[in-house]
């Protein structure tokens, strides 16, 4: 993606959110369809991979640990990408060796995702009722 340049943007008329092309006169058609074949050709030969998140941003981690509950907010430092797993690498710290074992030193694989992390708060909550049995 080393030659990427953006071709659309997002403009509010009317109260609607709509796509619009950032310059029509510089980007023709044909130019349009080209980068969309690539990004098609990128999805479905496995080689565009979709992250929930970004290095940055916040991840939720809902918990019931000896007899306290919460849902920990943690900054994603770092991803890393292995043979066989991807991992989000957050700022979490604690004394507990029990909870620290428990969630992995704050890295928290992919595969995980909806599952023990989530990225809304909301989504953590909901969790944390299920985990409480309230649903």
């Amino acid at each position: 993606m080393k030659d990427y340049e953006r071709l659309t943007k997002y403009e509010k008329i009317e109260n609607k959110v709509v796509e619009l092309l950032i310059n029509e006169s510089a980007c023709g058609v044909q130019q349009c369809i080209q980068k969309l074949a690539k990004l098609e050709d990128k999805i479905e030969s496995g080689k565009l991979v979709e992250f929930p998140c970004k290095v940055g941003e916040f991840i939720y981690v809902p918990y019931i640990h000896k007899g306290v509950d919460g849902i920990m907010k943690l900054i994603v430092a770092e991803i890393q990408i292995a043979k066989f797993q991807i991992a989000y690498c957050t700022d979490f710290e604690t004394d507990d060796e029990g909870f620290r074992f428990r969630f992995n030193n704050g890295i928290f694989s992919l595969a995980t995702y909806q599952e023990l992390w989530f990225t809304t708060k909301e989504a953590a909550e909901a969790k944390l009722a299920e985990l409480r049995g309230e649903k």
